[in-house]
C-alpha cells in the first residue's frame, strides 16, 4: 500500500510540476485575446424540436387569439348582405370564426396537456 501511495504521489508531483506553465500559456491567451469558446445553440436534435414545438404553438394560439377576435368584431357589425332569413354574412363569418378561433387554441391545450401528462 505503501508503494502505491508513493507512485500517485510522484505522478501527481509531475502534474503539478507542470501546472505553472499551462496557467503562464492561458493566462497569456487571455490577455492577448485569443481565449474563445464555441457555444452552439440548439445543436441537439431534440432542443430544435423543443423549440420549433413551442413556436408552434405560440403561433397557432396567436391566430386563434386574432380570428376569436375578429370574429367577435363581425358579429358586432350591424347590416351586411343577407345569407339566410334573419343571419347576415357578417355574423356567419363571425361564427364560423369563432369556432375555428376554438378549434386552434382547444388544440393547442391539447397538445400541452398531452405532453405535460406524459
Amino acid at each position: 500500500m505503501e508503494e502505491l501511495v508513493r507512485r500517485e504521489l510522484a505522478s501527481l508531483a509531475l502534474l503539478l510540476r507542470r501546472t505553472p506553465r499551462h496557467l503562464d500559456r492561458i493566462a497569456t491567451i487571455i490577455e492577448r485575446g485569443d481565449l474563445r469558446a464555441r457555444v452552439s445553440l440548439l445543436a441537439d436534435e431534440q432542443d430544435a424540436r423543443a423549440v420549433t414545438r413551442l413556436v408552434n404553438r405560440a403561433v397557432l394560439a396567436l391566430l386563434g387569439g386574432v380570428v376569436g377576435v375578429l370574429s367577435v368584431m363581425l358579429l358586432g357589425t350591424r347590416g351586411g348582405p343577407t345569407f339566410t332569413g334573419d343571419t347576415s354574412l357578417f355574423q356567419f363569418f363571425g361564427y364560423f370564426g369563432l369556432f375555428c378561433a376554438t378549434v386552434l387554441i382547444l388544440r393547442v391545450l391539447v397538445a400541452v396537456l398531452r405532453d405535460g401528462l406524459s
